[in-house]
């Protein structure tokens, strides 16, 4: 129990950190990357499985992890539309192979954008 405690408080800790950081990037220096500030600071206060879940939705989407990381700031959006989703479960159960009539292009805010990064 004291192990999770201790990981919690410190994956909150490490959020806060970056978060402070992030919320220091001047306004100049994030459209150079194509990217709100507010965008941003969305996507850093993101449920810990957005991340997860946007890697095993790219791959069985088809998409090159290379292709990702050079879409930084589609990236950054992306997480937070995966963030907001209200259909985190039925993600979740589609890619666990639990809900095989769901279609991705249905359920997925970023749908679209996984299916331009394939490409």
């Amino acid at each position: 129990m004291l192990t999770q405690t201790f990981r919690s408080v410190r994956d909150w800790f490490v959020r806060r950190q970056d978060h402070k950081a992030m919320s220091e990037f001047s306004g100049a220096e994030l459209m150079a990357g194509s990217l709100s500030k507010s965008a941003l600071l969305e996507a850093l206060d993101a449920p810990a499985e957005t991340r997860t879940l946007m890697s095993r939705m790219a791959a069985k989407r088809g998409v090159q992890s290379q292709a990702l990381d050079a879409e930084t700031g589609r990236v950054w959006l992306m997480a937070g539309a995966c963030s907001r989703c209200q259909r985190r479960d039925v993600c979740r159960d589609w890619l666990d192979g639990r809900a095989k009539k769901a279609d991705a292009d249905w359920f997925c805010p970023n749908a679209h954008h996984f299916d331009e990064l394939k490409n």
